[in-house]
């Protein structure tokens, strides 16, 4: 689930980060 057109809003709800040669990606909290 991203939100299009809204950079800025990105990691709001999720957020990928590299871990270990692969990206992990973290459901945030609302």
């Amino acid at each position: 689930e991203f939100w299009q057109g809204r950079p800025d809003r990105l990691h709001d709800r999720i957020r990928y980060r590299w871990d270990y040669s692969d990206w992990v990606k973290e459901r945030l909290s609302p």
